[in-house]
C-alpha cells in the first residue's frame, strides 16, 4: 500500500503543467517591505518575446527584485507574484491583485513608496507602507504582480496578468479576482478582459469580478501632441 501511494505521488509530481500554463520556478520567504512571500514564475505559452533593456541601465531591476528574478535584466517571460500577509486567511473571500505601471515595481507601488527615497513617490517625504498593508489589514487577500520589463510589450503584460489571476485562483480556490491596475497596466488589464490578444494569448475567462483603474488613459493620451515626441526620450 505504501509503495502504491508513493508511486501515485511520484506520478503527480512528475506530471507536466497544462499546455500554456505558467510554470513555477522559485519561492522566496520573508522578503522585505512586509510581504509574506514572493514567487517567480515563467509564462508557459512561449509567445512572450525577449525585450531589450535601455543601455544606460534605467530599466534594470534592482534591490530584491533583481535577486528574485535572478537577473537585473530578466526575460520578459518571467514574472513575480507577491503574497501579502493574510493571503490565505483573510475574511474577504475575493482576492485582490495589484498591478504596477511603467517604470514601477510592486514594492515601490504598493508596499513601500519610500524605497526610492525623497520624491520617489512625488513628494519630499514618502510613507513606508502602502495600499498592500492597508488592504491586508482590512481582511483582503492581497497579491501583487511584478513585471520583468518595466516598459514591456502590452500583449506580454496582459498575458502575465492572466497568468497571475490563474495562479491566484489555484492558490485560493476563488472563482474570480478583483484587479487594481495602475497607469500602463490599466490598459493591459483592459486588453485581457476585452480579449485583445495575440493568437498565443489567453482568452478572457470571465474571472475578473471588479476592475479598478488608477491613472489610466481610457480616452487616449495626447502627450506627444502637447509636448512633442522628443519629450518621450526623457522617460
Amino acid at each position: 500500500m505504501r509503495r502504491l501511494a508513493a508511486a501515485i505521488l511520484a506520478l503527480f509530481a512528475a506530471a507536466p503543467a497544462a499546455a500554456g500554463a505558467p510554470v513555477w520556478e522559485q519561492t522566496f520567504m520573508s522578503p522585505a517591505n512586509g510581504w509574506a512571500q514572493v514567487e517567480r514564475w515563467r509564462d508557459g505559452t512561449g509567445g512572450i518575446a525577449t525585450e531589450a533593456f535601455p543601455t544606460d541601465g534605467r530599466g534594470n531591476q534592482s534591490g530584491q527584485r533583481a535577486t528574485f528574478f535572478g537577473s537585473a535584466q530578466p526575460a520578459a517571460s518571467k514574472m513575480l507574484l507577491y503574497y501579502a500577509p493574510g493571503w490565505n486567511t483573510g475574511a474577504r473571500q475575493v482576492p485582490v491583485l495589484l498591478v504596477h505601471g511603467a517604470n514601477q515595481d510592486a514594492d515601490l507601488a504598493w508596499a513601500n513608496p519610500n524605497e526610492a527615497g525623497s520624491y520617489g513617490c512625488g513628494r519630499s517625504t514618502c510613507p513606508t507602507r502602502g495600499l498592500m498593508q492597508q488592504l491586508s489589514g482590512k481582511g483582503y487577500r492581497v497579491f501583487a504582480l511584478g513585471l520583468a520589463h518595466k516598459n514591456g510589450d502590452g500583449y506580454g503584460w496582459a498575458e502575465q496578468i492572466a497568468n497571475a489571476i490563474s495562479i491566484i485562483k489555484q492558490r485560493t480556490g476563488a472563482a474570480s479576482v478583483d484587479v487594481v491596475a495602475w497607469s500602463k497596466a490599466a490598459s493591459n488589464a483592459r486588453m485581457y478582459i476585452s480579449n485583445v490578444r495575440k493568437s498565443w494569448g489567453t482568452a478572457y475567462r470571465g474571472d475578473v469580478r471588479r476592475l479598478i483603474l488608477l491613472g489610466s488613459a481610457n480616452n487616449g493620451i495626447d502627450l506627444s501632441f502637447r509636448h512633442g515626441w522628443t519629450f518621450s526620450l526623457t522617460v
